[in-house]
């Protein structure tokens, strides 16, 4: 089973989002792969954005948790490493570098909507939601 994660900042938001569509999409495809999340810039036990679980709802999604600081470990743990922005790939990268060849930018850029009404979480679920298609398309393929 191919293991991914996905980070953003502060993992309320955007890789929630990520990890919840990765997971159902997978497994409505068929593909062997299980999504995590993660944030660089947070601390653990903070609950996920209310627009977030809502957008997901809306879309017939559902995910539970709360938002936790990467680590090496899961690091170590997963296949692929997903940056939701080119910035936060390139953080990545310089925080975990032994960890470098896993890391990989988003396919698309996806701003963090933190603050936001739902309308912005939704201009941010559909670039996630087109992400997920693409990588699930490359893991079909054995192209990641």
């Amino acid at each position: 089973m191919k293991k991914v994660l996905f980070v953003c900042s502060g993992n309320t938001c955007r890789s929630p989002m990520a990890q919840a569509c990765f997971n159902d999409l997978a497994k409505k495809r068929g593909i062997d792969a299980v999504a995590f999340s993660a944030g660089l810039y947070t601390q653990d036990g903070l609950p996920y954005a209310t627009n977030t679980l809502e957008v997901l709802q809306d879309n017939g999604i559902t995910v539970s948790g709360s938002s936790k600081q990467i680590t090496d470990e899961m690091l170590a743990e997963c296949d692929l490493v997903f940056g939701l922005t080119y910035s936060l790939s390139t953080a990545l990268v310089a925080a975990f570098p032994d960890h470098s060849d896993k890391i990989y930018r988003f396919p698309l850029e996806v701003p963090d909507p933190f603050g936001g009404d739902i309308v912005l979480y939704r201009r941010s679920f559909n670039k996630i939601a087109e992400g997920i298609g693409k990588i699930l398309n490359a893991i079909e393929v054995n192209k990641l």
